[in-house]
């Protein structure tokens, strides 16, 4: 660490369960420990459109310090690309090392 302005760690994580082809329920949680702690938990639903794009709704809380925060996002997702997104297999640095 060199002291500069953004001195921390940073963890985030997601997930999302399918209920139907396009119904799934999502949530992420990120924590950030820096000089004032950070962190951001959100609970929502998406919805998938056939031909690819999805849109959600999340509802969640934002802490920083001593402040926190509720809120409401509403978004889209579009995938581009032929099959709806990255058409690259996985990618991984355990791959460097072989099999």
């Amino acid at each position: 660490t060199d002291g500069g302005p953004f001195d921390g760690n940073v963890l985030g994580v997601s997930g999302s369960y399918d209920f139907s082809a396009s119904m799934s329920a999502i949530g992420s949680l990120d924590v950030a420990a820096m000089d004032e702690d950070a962190s951001r938990l959100a609970v929502g639903a998406e919805y998938r459109l056939s031909g690819g794009p999805a849109v959600f709704a999340e509802v969640g809380q934002m802490a920083e310090g001593e402040t926190d925060e509720v809120f409401l996002s509403v978004g889209a997702r579009i995938g581009i690309g032929p099959q709806g997104g990255t058409t690259f297999g996985r990618r991984s640095i355990a791959d460097l090392f072989g099999n």
